[in-house]
């Protein structure tokens, strides 16, 4: 170039490129041929700025290309070439996307050994549901004795997760409550669903000389579609609190008692160790693509 780049003109040389007129570009070699010792320059300059390889390996080319340019696709469904593309040129793309698992009632899934999903201080769960209907109770996934996201009487996906909260009094045994969190899902309508659900200290940078009491907290939260739909936190509580986990086999579609069957489609399950942050659920609902780490 003769001229320096604007911050914008690099971001999109990417997607984009120069057209080979520009005035001030005065060499562009794609270094692309393929085969040979000469060098083409396409740009406006024209052939006096050619060239040749001196003294060229053997082979000369790589075939792969250094990079590949996207030519058309959605998601991480893309025609890729690491040709450039110039003129009027002919690409296609076929894809399909979509698959679903459809339950009726009379079908569902289960890991016997459920210990895999038995979950630490935090977890989230995804799932991409299609109800049939949404005013009867139907089980997404469960984990017995642990939690379990399903279809409420009321129209919301819930989250429901088992907890065991230690007495101030040791002579007491700990307190067993359950801590939801809930949001409208609509009958028919494909919905992308995120749950999140956390326990632990509540950090003290007051920085005060005196005595503070120690406080914990749960935070839930369930995201619809990729928006924050609802949240549940505490941030109170004068006792440390932990997700129990039961000796139980893993369900998908149906609870645990062999009821409260889902009917519908449901794709793209996930369980994860750790929570999801908001730019991450927002990816997945917006391109389909699985967070950076599992």
């Amino acid at each position: 170039w003769q001229r320096a780049l604007s911050d914008k003109e690099v971001r999109e040389t990417v997607l984009y490129g120069f057209p080979d007129n520009d005035p001030q570009l005065g060499i562009r070699w794609n270094l692309a041929e393929g085969t040979g010792t000469q060098i083409m320059n396409s740009a406006a300059s024209g052939p006096d700025y050619d060239t040749k390889i001196i003294n060229p390996p053997n082979p000369a080319w790589d075939a792969a290309g250094a990079f590949d340019v996207p030519y058309a696709g959605r998601n991480d469904y893309v025609l890729v070439s690491n040709r450039i593309v110039k003129d009027w040129t002919h690409v296609a793309l076929s894809s399909k996307q979509g698959w679903g698992l459809a339950l009726d009632g009379a079908n569902s899934g289960t890991v016997t050994d459920g210990d895999a999903f038995n979950p630490g201080p935090s977890f989230a769960l995804e799932a991409w549901v299609a109800p049939d209907t949404v005013n009867n109770k139907q089980i997404i996934l469960e984990k017995p004795g642990s939690y379990s996201l399903a279809v409420t009487t009321l129209g919301q996906v819930s989250l429901t997760v088992h907890l065991s909260q230690e007495s101030s009094d040791y002579r007491l045994p700990p307190t067993l409550f359950d801590h939801s969190v809930r949001a409208a899902v609509t009958a028919g309508k494909t919905s992308y669903v995120a749950v999140n659900f956390t326990t632990g200290t509540v950090p003290n940078d007051k920085g005060s000389t005196e005595y503070v009491a120690q406080k914990y907290f749960i935070k839930a939260s369930i995201y619809v579609d990729g928006q924050l739909a609802a949240e549940n936190n505490v941030e109170d509580l004068d006792q440390p609190v932990s997700i129990t986990n039961a000796d139980s086999a893993f369900y998908l579609g149906i609870g645990g008692a062999q009821t409260f069957e889902f009917i519908g489609k449901v794709s793209h399950v996930r369980v994860w160790g750790r929570t999801l942050n908001s730019a991450e659920i927002t990816r997945v609902n917006a391109f389909h693509t699985l967070p950076a780490s599992r």
